[in-house]
């Protein structure tokens, strides 16, 4: 079957198919040496989703030699595949010769290290990378972690990194603080896992997010363990910073009630939360004021001061994913907010400005 199909695509019978989704097929190994073709000769294919398919090291070398040979694909998912990390070094080793790639999944591969990919950083055109999942170790995964944020440094396209699931720990997040702070990186998605033991992670980030103008969403702590023991220090230092941030308008905690075991704690903790909430509501409310102002101005409608036919701004909704911006009445839009809320949240598209009920997660 697989290689029927993949003469039917060499050949140019579907040359214009532009998204290829095997995903759970098994197609292992010689699918990936199959696919390596595909990729050699088709020239219209941007999306390819393999995720699920046991390909393991030796088929992400395959997927990385095609890779490395610049092809038009722009997003590419080798997700739960079992490529380990010589896998992710094959793939690592790709982009440095690849221009056109700008979305990675390597979720749940079993890696705990990846030198080549973290060196590849500096040239890699890259705007999305995804390793959450992968090995649950907090010395490794610190490590991983310390060295990605080190890249960032450098790396000027990357825009979402995603390490959900995964026990970063304090020294992992607190690696990130220094590039975050000094705005090195255009970095404006930041899923870390856990941050935890401690508030020592949660506090290096708030004391970032102070002088950090480009971070929109970050999500820590995928469940109540985490929350707990970043402790009300760490929640405190977090709603310190945003005091002082007008740009982020997502901030996910692990969270659970109760907050704590120690009912002090726990005043502490919701006291901070309820200010959290305040202030990323004010930053929604600039954003979308910011979204309105671009758009209006970019189709030349009058300023909406001096039209009264015009929707108020806080009923104008801008899609940051496809750029579109529409006006709807307030139920639609609290509709859509929710939908968005209510989202898969391991997916890759993060949503910015969703609606988030006060006391819930946020």
């Amino acid at each position: 079957g697989l290689n029927h199909f993949s003469a039917a695509l060499s050949s140019g019978a579907l040359r214009s198919l532009t998204y290829l989704h095997l995903a759970s097929n098994q197609i292992g190994r010689a699918g990936a040496e199959e696919i390596e073709k595909v990729l050699e000769k088709n020239i219209s294919l941007l999306e390819l989703n393999l995720a699920d398919n046991w390909l393991k090291i030796m088929g992400a070398k395959a997927i990385g030699r095609a890779v490395s040979r610049n092809p038009p694909l722009r997003r590419l998912s080798l997700r739960r595949n079992l490529i380990f990390d010589k896998g992710c070094d094959y793939l690592g080793e790709a982009l440095r010769t690849n221009t056109h790639l700008r979305r990675l999944n390597l979720a749940a591969n079993g890696i705990i290290g990846c030198d080549k990919l973290v060196a590849s950083m500096n040239a890699s055109a890259l705007t999305a990378l995804d390793l959450g999942h992968n090995e649950r170790n907090a010395t490794h995964n610190s490590a991983l972690a310390a060295d990605l944020a080190a890249a960032l440094v450098s790396n000027a396209a990357l825009r979402e990194l995603h390490l959900g699931h995964m026990w970063v720990g304090p020294e992992g997040a607190a690696a990130f603080a220094a590039p975050l702070a000094a705005n090195h990186s255009g970095l404006e998605v930041l899923h870390l896992g856990m941050v935890g033991p401690g508030p020592d992670g949660a506090v290096a980030l708030g004391g970032a997010l102070k002088a950090n103008r480009r971070l929109r969403t970050l999500r820590m702590a995928t469940h109540h363990q985490g929350f707990f023991e970043v402790g009300a220090i760490g929640v405190a230092a977090l709603e310190e910073g945003l005091a002082e941030n007008d740009h982020l308008t997502m901030l996910q905690l692990g969270l659970e009630r109760p907050y704590s075991k120690h009912p002090l704690d726990a005043i502490a903790i919701e006291a901070s939360l309820s200010k959290i909430h305040d202030h990323l509501e004010h930053n929604r409310h600039h954003e979308r004021r910011r979204q309105y102002d671009d758009h209006t101005a970019a189709t030349g409608a009058p300023n909406r001061h001096h039209d009264h036919h015009r929707a108020p701004m806080d009923h104008f909704a801008c899609d940051a994913r496809t750029g579109t911006c529409e006006a709807m009445d307030a139920s639609e839009k609290w509709a859509r907010a929710r939908a968005a809320n209510l989202h898969d949240r391991d997916d890759d598209d993060a949503v910015s400005g969703v609606w988030v009920p006060k006391g819930g997660r946020l």
